[in-house]
């Protein structure tokens, strides 16, 4: 499996191919290895889960992006928020489907 990240309007591509093989092009040039450097890699990790949780979400909801999503979860925890807080009783329907749908999120 490839994980390629372009940057900048593709001046920087990341790639990690098959867990090994881990560099970065510039301007679709070689330019250095990437074998060794942990920050990177947890970084395209997460980016990638981060896209996979994207692609997923947009194969239930189509035309959802990220910056809808990010408004979703910050509503819901304000709603969550306001329920813990007394608004609304913890064990009412409102308060399990608002928490239910955070921690879908997993924000």
């Amino acid at each position: 499996m490839t994980f390629k990240l372009e940057l900048e309007g593709g001046k920087y591509t990341v790639l990690h191919e098959n867990g090994c093989n881990f560099r970065a092009l510039r301007n679709g040039e070689p330019w250095r290895s990437l074998v060794g450097d942990g920050l990177v890699l947890a970084m395209c990790y997460r980016i990638e889960e981060l896209q996979e949780q994207l692609e997923k979400l947009q194969r239930v909801h189509p035309g959802a992006n990220a910056d809808g999503c990010l408004r979703v979860a910050s509503a819901l925890k304000g709603i969550v928020a306001q329920l813990d807080n007394g608004y609304c009783a913890p064990d009412s329907i409102a308060h399990q489907e608002a928490k239910a749908a955070l921690s879908h999120l997993k924000v």
